[in-house]
């Protein structure tokens, strides 16, 4: 059957089976993402949720501290290593840092 074909009609045969193949590769692809997007979504939304009712408890009851909270031995081992950092890689180490909790 093939032999009766014109050399653009094996062409466009051979050009479609590939574009076929090409087109359900691009929707496997997508699917893949859709699925990665719609964890990624539902995570952001747990998180969300997570923050606004820790919040809301912290609002109903003002003498709930945070889980943590630094202790003097906390920032004097951070500027600890701040200080060793500095050595090693120069005056600028730990400029971006914020110390303040």
């Amino acid at each position: 059957m093939l032999q009766s074909y014109t050399l653009e009609e094996l062409y466009y045969e051979y050009k479609e089976h590939s574009e076929r193949e090409k087109a359900a590769k691009e929707r496997v692809e997508q699917e893949a993402d859709n699925i990665d997007k719609a964890k990624e979504d539902e995570a952001l939304a747990w998180a969300e949720a997570e923050e606004k009712r820790e919040a809301e408890s912290l609002k109903s009851d003002p003498d709930i501290k945070p889980e943590w909270s630094p202790t003097p031995e906390d920032k004097a081992w951070m500027e600890n290593q701040i200080k060793q950092g500095k050595e090693l890689y120069g005056e600028d180490f730990g400029e971006d840092i914020n110390e303040d909790f």
